[in-house]
Formats: C-alpha cells, structure tokens, sequence
C-alpha cells in the first residue's frame, strides 16, 4: 500500500486523514514559553485564545527528521511505500528535515514531493494523490503527476495585522511601506511558494473583493482559509459562490502555525484549475 504522510499545515480533519490513509506530522510551535506539536485542523483546541494572550513570544519550528524517520520506518517495515507532502520549502524547513529522513529510512520507497503551499493547496494534492493512487498509480506515476499539478494551485490571502508576518521572516517581495493602518488590509499571493504582495485593501468590502479577483472565475474547486471573524468568512464565501459558478467551495480553518506567522485576522483561500491537469 502506499501511505500518506503530510505535516500538519495541511489542516486535515482527523475524520479526513483517516479516509484518506493519511499520517500527520505535526509542526512545532511555542505559546508562552511552552512547546506544542500542532495536531489535526479540529483537535488543536482554543489556540486562537492562547496565541493572543502569548504575543510576541509566539513562534514556530519546523518537524525534526527524526519525526518524520519515525514515522517512515514504521510504515516502510509494514511492507508499505510513503509519499509525503510539505509545506513550501520556501517558507519552512519542513521539506528538509522530510528529505533528510528519506535518505535515511530508504528514498527507493518513499517520494518526499514540496508542496509549493500550504493548507488548502496541500490538501488538494493529497486528495488527487489518493485518487491517482486508488486508480492504480504507482508510487513514481503519482508523484509525476501531482509535481504537474503544482501549477494549477494558488493561494491568496489578506491580514488584518503584518507585524506578525514580518515577524516570521516568511514574507518575500514586500514593499517596506507596506502596512495595516487606516485600515488598510495587505493582500498576498504565494507566488513559486514563497509570499509576495499583490495589492492593499481598504476596509473588508476592498479585502473580500481583492481576494475574490485574485482566484481565477472558472477555478474548479476553491478552499476558503480564515482564523477571523466568520461573518467575514461567510462574505467572502458568499461572494465567490456568485463569482466562480462552477466551483465547489470549502471551509478551512487554519491552525496555530500559520495562525502565528499570519495572525488572528487571516482570510484567504487556494483554488485549482482540474481541467488543465495532464493525466
């Protein structure tokens, strides 16, 4: 059989994951001084709570490799095969430590494939794998075909806050100038996996419209990410239901990792193009 493995940024349910044949790997974070290993999107309990009351003491680490050997060479002794997806590269060392243990465990068996994203864009990859890997896809042809797929996802996002982003170093071609004031709402794309601003918005009306045209109308599938206010979120849904007609749109939630770097006020999304993967 051929497992999944992802890191926890990818947000799955632990009812998703099971379904799907799918390990976590949780990313690190700290709160107050205390470490914690993010779990599934609907087991990480009232983090938003705690992430306010922690402040500038807040960060991230990414997964050891001894994390990810652990669970590889339990999976690989079982007789199985491991594709595993990580978070961008370019905005953690996930990838790495996920490489390293490769090369450790045995790389004939396992494919370690870098997302490029993160959340709703992992989870479209996942999701496409298993039905590559259900259709009877061997372990190499589905890692082929998902590395196509990376260019039919993209991900846009707005913050109501940019000190947390620039706090976390994950930010690329940003204009220092940049900023939250008189309400302005920064809106950012993942652009080859790493974060560059597109524009700034005023007032939420400008933010939900924004990030409404930076997702393409004819998007397949669309996978709204938000760790904010949910009448906000249920605008922003609303609006692409008028906008990208054939779209099936999903809710997210993000967890404290990328709630950390993006903060409480984060709403965005990742969109896929289906039609113009090669098969």
């Amino acid at each position: 059989m051929i497992y999944i493995v992802t890191d926890s940024t990818a947000y799955l349910t632990k009812k998703e994951a099971e379904e799907l044949n799918v390990k976590i790997a949780p990313v690190g974070y700290y709160i107050s001084g205390n470490s914690f290993g993010e779990s599934y999107a609907d087991c990480n309990g009232d983090f938003k709570k705690d992430i306010q009351q922690g402040g500038d003491s807040n960060k991230t680490f990414h997964t050891n490799n001894s994390v990810f050997a652990g669970i590889f060479s339990e999976l690989i002794t079982s007789g199985n095969e491991v594709l595993c997806f990580t978070l961008s590269s370019r905005l953690s060392g996930t990838y790495s430590s996920a490489c390293i243990a490769a090369k450790e465990v045995g790389e004939d068996k396992i494919k370690v494939i870098d997302s490029l994203s993160t959340a709703g864009g992992m989870y479209f990859l996942i999701k496409k794998a298993r039905q590559l890997i259900n259709s009877g896809k061997n372990l190499n042809q589905t890692a082929d075909e998902i590395e196509k797929m990376r260019e039919n996802i993209g991900t846009v996002f707005s913050v109501d806050d940019i000190n947390p982003l620039r706090k976390s170093g994950r930010m690329g071609i940003v204009k220092r100038s940049v900023n939250t004031m008189l309400n302005q709402k920064p809106v950012f794309i993942l652009l080859e996996g790493s974060v560059v601003n597109l524009l700034v918005s005023r007032g939420s009306v400008e933010q939900i419209m924004h990030l409404k045209d930076s997702i393409p109308a004819d998007a397949d599938e669309v996978a709204v990410h938000f760790a904010c206010d949910s009448f906000l979120v249920e605008k922003f849904v609303s609006a692409l239901k008028e906008y990208c007609k054939k779209a099936k749109i999903i809710k997210r939630i993000l967890g404290p990792v990328l709630t950390i770097h993006l903060g409480n006020g984060i709403l965005g999304a990742s969109w896929i193009k289906y039609d113009k993967i090669p098969i």
